[in-house]
């Protein structure tokens, strides 16, 4: 189907979708029903995430040349093939029910799988230490099951002044082509848009790579108890500081390129004639164009206009989070690739790390 592949929603060998909402009409009425949200396991086998990955060694390919001589005493070279594991690259296989269903990708000997089925383990312990009831929402397999998620709604808003009430959910996101994510998120993820917008978001969120094991208790102390009321607090207090046009030209220019020097309008290039000229530094450009989609993005972002947004802290925060979603120059993946893995100072892990600071700082 068209709509699911477009949404790349995985499905199991005889076409089930493989996921699972407390609303069964997403996606088209082929989804498939949460039948009781406080069961996470039941959930989880609903979304039909019973799959596991493993890696396997590749064989090499291996040509050499054996001289042979023959009776007449001529000495002939034959090219002779062979095959042995390699030692550094390896297949990552998706496996259902004890059988290989499909190869996914590569990886080098130290990447460690972590498996749908830690997401069980990862709630049953967080609904243990939440202030409040969790009940899964969402859960699901992307990209033939290279990316998993499931996201826990709990049973409170979170308000902001009194023209904002937001959702929030608890999600876990593991994808074979980057890291492991759990934090926070006012987006209900349920297809690869909405997973690379919670990827790309600036929330409480901690991160793991698939560098080592996944310590699912680990993962839970790193979040402690979730507090929806300190969310609520800090969003609360960045809707009451003001923000004037300078205060958010400072803090857009914080927040793209940090201590860094702003870039020079002109530099000096040489000529093919080999005489000097001076240019328009692409560097510049490249920071003038990204400042005016930053005010483009505080003046007429998705909730700008609302009270708690229009001259404060809030709205500029909100501003560098449209912008990195949204409006930076980049395709879907690269976003989600520099959000994920980016660690360049231009990077949009980057940008979003520095206003997420500045905030921190500001409404302390």
């Amino acid at each position: 189907d068209y709509k699911i592949m477009s949404a790349e929603i995985d499905t199991t060998a005889d076409g089930t979708v493989r996921f699972a909402g407390r609303n069964r009409r997403r996606w088209w009425g082929v989804g498939n029903q949460i039948t009781d949200p406080y069961d996470v396991d039941k959930s989880l086998r609903e979304a039909h995430l019973t799959f596991r990955y493993e890696t396997r060694a590749n064989d090499l390919l291996l040509l050499s040349d054996v001289d042979q001589v023959d009776g007449a005493g001529i000495t002939h070279s034959t090219r002779v093939y062979d095959t042995r594991p390699s030692r550094f690259n390896r297949s990552i296989i998706k496996v259902e029910a004890g059988q290989p269903e499909m190869e996914l990708g590569h990886c080098g000997t130290r990447w460690t799988p972590h498996q749908p089925g830690q997401m069980l383990e990862f709630f049953q312990h967080v609904s243990e230490r939440v202030a409040g009831d969790l009940q899964i929402n969402t859960a699901g397999a992307l990209r033939n099951g290279g990316m998993v998620f499931a996201a826990a709604l709990f049973d409170r808003k979170v308000k902001i002044l009194d023209c904002e009430a937001v959702d929030m959910y608890l999600t876990f996101l593991t994808s074979i082509y980057g890291a492991t994510i759990t934090g926070l998120t006012g987006i209900q993820v349920e297809c690869a848009n909405t997973a690379e917008y919670f990827i790309n978001q600036d929330t409480p969120r901690v991160t793991y790579s698939h560098g080592k094991a996944l310590d699912v208790r680990a993962a839970v102390d790193a979040i402690g108890l979730v507090d929806i009321d300190a969310v609520e607090r800090l969003l609360n207090r960045c809707a009451v500081i003001p923000f004037d046009a300078n205060q958010r030209a400072g803090y857009f220019e914080n927040a793209l390129i940090g201590d860094r020097a702003k870039p020079e309008r002109t530099i000096e290039r040489r000529r093919t004639d080999m005489k000097l000229e001076r240019v328009i530094n692409p560097a510049y450009k490249k920071w003038d164009r990204e400042s005016t989609q930053l005010r483009e993005a505080y003046q007429d972002g998705p909730g700008q206009e609302l009270p708690s947004r229009r001259d404060t802290l809030l709205g500029a925060w909100s501003a560098v989070t449209d912008f990195c979603d949204h409006r930076r120059r980049s395709t879907d993946a690269g976003r989600g690739a520099q959000a994920l893995i980016g660690s360049g100072p231009d990077s949009i892990r980057s940008i979003k790390r520095r206003a997420l600071a500045a905030v921190y700082q500001l409404a302390a």
